[in-house]
């Protein structure tokens, strides 16, 4: 699968918009779609990826933060969680959408979501008021500077990310 990445358009934190293609001119690009900048998992999710942000460099890997509320609110959670890369707002779901990323109630509601929270409380992460589309929800994508997508995870439900861990080990093998 291939993506037209002069149609996927971000807005970073200064309110400018960028293209993703502008984005990949500087190499391969790990997307993480976060729900929203309020989400307790979307916090917990840019702290662990963050663990990993060196090492993504090394293979010559760029992350970056995408989530469909507004720049301000983009803004704002880069000034309180310091995430290790560039967070974009996109607010009319174009990744999302072009990577056909599920929208659900349901998916915030399953039992998996309440065990995955009580485990981010524990952590030390907290949840905050809705930033952004509510039903929307994430994953990782390894997009290449042709647009090639060369890694796609989706999240099935609300607090189903990847381990930082496997999804470093993944990105080596495609990178290799």
């Amino acid at each position: 699968m291939e993506l037209n990445t002069d149609q996927i358009i971000f807005t970073n934190i200064d309110g400018n918009d960028v293209s993703l293609k502008s984005i990949l001119d500087k190499g391969p690009v790990l997307i993480t779609m976060l729900r929203h900048f309020g989400w307790i998992f979307c916090k917990e999710q840019a702290a662990q990826l963050s663990t990993i942000s060196n090492d993504l460099s090394k293979i010559g890997i760029e992350l970056i933060f995408v989530g469909s509320g507004s720049y301000q609110q983009a803004s704002y959670f880069k000034q309180d969680y310091n995430p290790n890369g560039e967070i974009y707002s996109d607010m009319n779901l174009t990744i999302y959408n072009a990577l056909d990323a599920k929208k659900s109630f349901i998916s915030n509601i399953m039992p998996q979501v309440w065990i995955a929270g009580l485990k981010a409380s524990i952590r030390g992460f907290t949840q905050s008021k809705t930033q952004g589309d509510y039903l929307q929800q994430g994953g990782n994508a390894l997009i290449m500077p042709d647009g090639t997508i060369k890694f796609l995870r989706l999240n099935k439900y609300a607090g189903d990310h990847i381990n930082p861990k496997v999804l470093l080990d993944k990105l080596k093998k495609v990178m290799s």
